[in-house]
Formats: C-alpha cells, sequence, structure tokens
C-alpha cells in the first residue's frame, strides 16, 4: 500500500481537532511552539515540515499517519493496544 501526504485531508483534521479542543489557531499555535501563520497555512491545506506536524500530533496525541491522513484511527496506539517495551 502506497501512502502519501493527503494535504487537504489533514488540515480538515486539524482543524477539526483544534475545533473539538475548543480552541484558536492562536492557542494551538502556542501549544506546539509555532507561528498562527503556519496554523493558518496548514488549515487551509498548506505542506507542513514533519518537526511542525510532529508538534501539532503531540499536542493532540495523535500519530503522524493520522494528521497527515495516511490511517483513520485517531489514537495512536489504538492498532496496537500491547506495547513491548
Amino acid at each position: 500500500m502506497k501512502r502519501y501526504y493527503n494535504t487537504k485531508g489533514s488540515a480538515e483534521r486539524i482543524r477539526q481537532l483544534r475545533k473539538r479542543s475548543h480552541i484558536t489557531q492562536s492557542m494551538l499555535a502556542e501549544q506546539a511552539n509555532i507561528s498562527v501563520d503556519t496554523v493558518k497555512r496548514l488549515e487551509r491545506g498548506n505542506e507542513g515540515s514533519v518537526n511542525v506536524l510532529l508538534a501539532i500530533a503531540d499536542v493532540y496525541d495523535v500519530s503522524l499517519d493520522y494528521l497527515v491522513g495516511c490511517e483513520d484511527a485517531a489514537d495512536k496506539y489504538q492498532k496496537n493496544e500491547t506495547l513491548t517495551v
């Protein structure tokens, strides 16, 4: 299965996660330590760097694959309930 960065899907997911959390773009930017302009660009469907996307994924505790539209499960541990250390 070939995966790709779905920028439009990612934009929608970021927007949905932000709205479900009842926070503004400015609040997300502060929590992810990125600029508000970066959040706005991402929500418009522009590509983001891996570091920026990882920061947002960490804020919402979701996987990077979920955030960029490669998987449907929001919980990054949902598919592998048992983790071995």
